[in-house]
Parts: structure tokens; sequence; C-alpha cells
């Protein structure tokens, strides 16, 4: 695969080490880097090595405004406000500082604002900027939660200007935009002429043409499967989402074609059942699938974090059997119970008490805010099993376990429903114990917060670069694994060895 390495500029540079000889890139960055242009400048000889095998048409543009802006067309933005794309994103880079300029709009005769889709969404919505531009020949998340609550039309970017920009850039051609990608709220009556870009499959001369040659004829072999594969999206409609979304209601039909698509258990061990991928990986699908249908990445979260992990990680073989089926399957739901009415999410200060009787565990206490805690079928409950922070542990409870009830039903301003749990002298067979963290001298039962979608992309590497003499190391600055114990020591024998190299 290729090893993509971020600039100052935030722009992805290709570069072949020992073993990284097969990967898919834009089309205007490979261009880019074998003609020596924009981050690459000077650089093209050492690109020499990457043999480009076979592109396709990945993605097109869009200029989306509010339909009652009065911005009629492309031209209509001089002394407007734009948003360009996120500092070094493709659009930013590759398309904008060559079509704009066709059409008389310089940075010095409008405004060029360098955000993000989400943040220029938001900010069409309040009037604060004229326009959004997306890159993308699908539904974009953030541009259809605005068309929810404003009718948004998309622009054309005609010929010969069109044609113009084409010829002064890399790697863009002529593309078509469905005049309904968003539906009702799309006011636009017939196709949009625009200009998209392609991805190109590429490999380092080293690879044997054999291997290429039984790779492309894998791919070109199961067309027809990979085009079911985003076909089985096509009955999600934007009402059933935003109803989702809003009554909190879980869409186990999504959940089917996660389960389906290997999605849910990604994080999980194959010997689980799970597909044993990293948190990294698991993260970046979950940024997509936020970007069209933030409840179903809900659901994909349920099926690869937090409690899910706990059990496949400190679960008993029985106990594994018992429940991670289901979950994988997209047919149940499982959450933690930590936050409690005198002690919030604080493992240090639990109140909810567990003592062991013979073959059984007794429970009493309660939790709050717990997540779909009126439709989880399991629940991984934080408890003090004596006294002091070192007795604390983890009990798996299942939903009819005696003792066991629920709260009434309440909802997050997300629309997502919680409830309190009651335990009043639950009974649970011992089946499972989980690792007591708060023993452990270095973090004492520490936690972290997960970031907001599209941080570690934009900002991921940044996280852990040292400043002078100064080198991080946490379980937030790790390169895989973050916000978990296996971050954090992977973190911290990163450190070490920057601290090292120094003095070798």
């Amino acid at each position: 695969m290729l090893h993509l390495e971020k600039t100052k500029r935030k722009r992805f540079c290709l570069r072949f080490f020992d073993s990284y000889y097969i990967g898919v890139v834009y089309g205007p960055d490979i261009q880019s880097a074998l003609n020596g242009l924009h981050d690459y400048k000077g650089k093209q000889d050492q690109y020499s090595v990457v043999k480009g095998i076979f592109s396709w048409p990945y993605a097109a543009v869009q200029l989306i405004v509010r339909a009652d802006s009065g911005i009629d067309s492309i031209e209509d933005l001089k002394g407007k406000k734009i948003a360009i794309g996120a500092p070094g994103s493709t659009g930013a880079t590759f398309v904008w500082p060559y079509v704009l300029p066709e059409f008389g709009i310089t940075e010095e005769n409008s405004e060029w604002q360098y955000l993000d889709q989400t943040a220029a969404s938001e900010a069409l919505g309040d009037g604060a900027i004229d326009v959004v531009t997306a890159l993308s020949s699908a539904r974009v998340g953030a541009i259809e939660t605005l068309s929810l609550s404003r009718d948004i039309k998309m622009l054309d970017i005609p010929d010969p200007q069109r044609e113009q920009a084409i010829e002064k850039s890399v790697g863009l051609v002529k593309a078509e935009q469905n005049p309904q990608l968003y539906g009702k709220h799309q006011k636009n009556e017939a196709p949009i002429q625009t200009i998209g870009h392609s991805a190109t499959f590429v490999v380092h001369e080293d690879v044997p043409e054999d291997v290429v040659y039984n790779i492309t004829k894998t791919l070109f072999d199961n067309l027809e499967d990979f085009h079911k594969s985003h076909a089985s999206a096509k009955d999600i409609t934007l009402e059933k989402a935003y109803t989702w979304g809003k009554t909190g209601e879980v869409p186990y039909e999504n959940m089917e074609i996660l389960a389906q698509y290997g999605l849910l258990g990604m994080t999980i061990d194959e010997e689980d059942g799970g597909q044993g991928n990293s948190l990294f990986e698991a993260i970046l699908v979950i940024e997509e699938i936020s970007k069209v249908y933030p409840h179903t990445a809900d659901m994909f979260q349920v099926g690869n974090f937090g409690a899910i992990k706990q059990v496949s990680t400190y679960g008993s073989k029985e106990l594994k059997e018992r429940v991670l089926p289901p979950i994988l399957a997209g047919k149940k739901l499982i959450s933690i119970g930590m936050s409690e009415p005198n002690a919030g999410s604080a493992t240090t200060d639990l109140q909810t008490t567990a003592r062991i009787e013979g073959d059984k565990v007794i429970l009493n206490g309660s939790k709050i805010f717990n997540t779909h805690g009126p439709l989880n079928s399991f629940y991984v409950v934080w408890v003090r099993f004596g006294k002091g922070v070192k007795s604390t542990g983890a009990i798996l409870v299942d939903r009819d376990a005696p003792g066991f009830s629920r709260g009434k039903l309440e909802r997050h301003m997300s629309g997502e429903e919680h409830c309190t749990l009651h335990f009043d002298n639950c009974i649970v067979p011992i089946e499972f114990y989980e690792k007591d963290w708060t023993e452990e001298p270095w973090i004492r039962g520490g936690y972290a917060a997960h970031f907001p979608p599209g941080i570690i992309i934009s900002f991921g590497e940044w996280l852990h670069q040292p400043i002078g003499p100064i080198h991080w190391a946490s379980t937030e600055t790790a390169d895989e694994w973050k916000f978990y114990m296996e971050g954090a020591i992977q973190s911290g024998e990163r450190a070490a060895k920057e601290v090292l190299n120094i003095f070798t």
C-alpha cells in the first residue's frame, strides 16, 4: 500500500518505503507528483518509481448556494464569501485556484475562506458565507443536514471557462452532477455541468507484472459486486434518516447492512467473530458514515467501541459466545453503565456496589444517562466490590436479570434515548470480571474522550510532534488505539524512541 505523509501545507505526498508498493491516490496528486508541481515541485525524480495502472471518475465538484440567495451563476460569486475547502485540501489546492479565476473571481475581489464542509455548511445556513464547495459525487452529510432547514441549489461550471480551467490544471476532467442529488430540497431542474477528478491505481515499479495483472483482473471481474455494495443504500432516504435521529428509533435495517459487510466488529478479534482491524481504521469508517447518517454511525460505534470491546477483551469464552454474535449481526445492542447521580463518570467515586455470594454477584445502586438504555440487551455495569478505588470492577448484566429495572424513557437533545438503570439486589451469575484499571499506577482509572469527527484526519500527526525539547506521550497522541491503554503504551514507546534518537 502507499504510505501518506502530510507536509506543512497538509497536502498528502506519496512516499514509497520498503513495505509499501500498491495504492490508490487522487488523480491531481499523482499527476502533480510525476510532474513536479505544487508541493511536489522539484521532487518528480523520487516519484519516477510510481506507475499508474488505471484511473476512474471519482468525484465531481458541488457549488452549493441557498436557493433564496439571488445567486444564479458562478459569475455572481464575484465579491462574495466563498468557502473553498479546508487548508491543503484537494479543492483548495487543485480545483478553485484554477476554476474561479476563469470567471474573473480572485482572492482580491472576493473573500476566499478555508473552511471544512461542516463549518462551511453551518456558516451558509447562518448567512455568514455565500457558497459552499464540495468534492463528491454523492450526498455530503453536512450539506444534506443544511437542506433540511434551507432549500439549496447547485451552480453550473459552464464551458468554455471549464475547458480552460481543465487545460491549465492537472488531473481534472469534465463531470456532471445530479439535479436531484439532495431530493426535493435541491432546486435544480437540469443536470449540472461541473468539474471532477479521477482516482488512480498505482504501484511501485518493483511489483511483478503478474501481481499487477491479477489484482487488476480481480477488481474488474468483481465490478458488479462493488456496484451492489453501494446500491444497498438505495432505499435509505433522507427523511427516514432524519426521523431515526429525532425519535431515537434504532435503524436495525442499516445495522444489518453494516453487519453484512463486516463493519460491525471491525475492531473485534477474528477468533471472536470480528475483522481484527485497528481502532484507527474504524474511526475512519465512522467519520464517513457520519457524513451521511449520524444515527447509523452511532450504531457502528456500538458494534466496535466501548462495551463490546470490554466484553471481547476480558470476557470468558462462554460469555463471548453468548453475547457477541447477536451484536455483530446487528440484532442486539450493548452499552456501558458508568455515570451515577452522585459520581458522574468518575470511577473513583462509584456508589453502585457488588458482592459475591457463592456463584452469584449481587448488585445494588443506579446508573444514569445510559445510552439506548431502554433498547439494550446487555449492560457492562461499573461497580465497587468493597471500599476504596482498588475495589472497582465491571459486571455484565442481561436486561432480564432478576432485580434489574429501567427508569422512564428520556431523550437527549439529539433525540437519542436514554434512561436510568436500577439494581435492587440484582442477581448476576459469575461469568466475567473486567481488569481493574484503578490498580494501574500510571492511570488510576483515568479515561479519555474521543475527538469529534474530522480531527484525527485533519490534525492527527500534529498531536504528537515534539515542540522544542518537549515530547508528548499519552493515549490521545497514539498512532493507533487512541484513548485505550494500548495507545498509552504505544505513545510512550514512540516518545522514548524520539528522545533516545537525539542522543544516538
